[in-house]
């Protein structure tokens, strides 16, 4: 780990039935800073919420077998955001702010903090099957 960074990881899972869920894409991007005041439910869609993104700066995961990925290193100096994409499920997207051994983290439900150890911070992703 580089000085300043943090390591984020987590599962991937259904929600209603908690079911892990493979392979499916997850990726970090890093926001606008002046963006970091809007609230995750201020992204209307996924589109909308990668027009924010600084260009070319990201990191991309897939989970695995068992639902899990890591995404690092994660650097402190702008909010990021994790997005999930998949073809049969809609995932939340989820803004995170570090600082002071602590995460802000907002994933359209309002925002709470989180003490984040050792610079690792855990965060599940629930995603909902999508009604087709």
């Amino acid at each position: 780990l580089s000085v300043g960074s943090y390591v984020v990881f987590g599962t991937v899972q259904e929600a209603v039935s908690g079911t892990p869920i493979r392979r499916v894409p997850v990726e970090l991007s890093w926001i606008d800073p002046f963006r970091a005041g809007q609230s995750a439910e201020a992204f209307r869609s996924r589109n909308e919420a990668l027009r924010y993104r600084q260009a070319a700066e990201a990191l991309s995961a897939r989970s695995d077998d068992d639902g899990r990925y890591v995404l690092c290193p994660v650097p402190t100096r702008k909010p990021v955001m994790v997005l999930t994409d998949s073809d049969d499920f809609e995932g939340p997207i989820v803004l995170v702010e570090f600082g002071g051994g602590r995460a802000i983290v907002d994933d359209g439900t309002g925002p709470r903090t989180i003490e984040v150890t050792d610079r690792i911070l855990r965060l599940d992703l629930i995603l909902t099957r999508e009604n087709r």
